[in-house]
């Protein structure tokens, strides 16, 4: 912002997908849409919450997200009998 000459009391959107980490809700974050300024943010929006098959592993194979993912969006286009375990709280 700076180096862009933004003042302070101006604010941006920012989409960062840089990983993941935990975010201030103590959830693990990736994929975000973030409004900023100098003192502040807050997420806007984000990718959907997915399980991590496996825990760490999935770090380690890929692969286990990639098919978490799958699970989850079939879960959800399914209908409501198919969203048992799925989340519909929205940030």
């Amino acid at each position: 912002m700076a180096e862009h000459g933004l003042g302070v009391d101006e604010r941006v959107i920012g989409i960062a997908f840089d990983g993941t980490g935990y975010g201030t809700d103590g959830a693990v974050w990736g994929g975000e849409m973030l409004i900023a300024d100098y003192k502040s943010f807050r997420r806007a929006a984000r990718l959907g919450y997915v399980p991590l098959a496996g825990g760490d592993a999935s770090v380690l194979r890929p692969y286990r997200m990639a098919l978490s993912s799958v699970r989850r969006r079939r879960a959800l286009a399914s209908g409501p009998a198919g969203r048992r375990g799925v989340s519909a709280r929205r940030t």
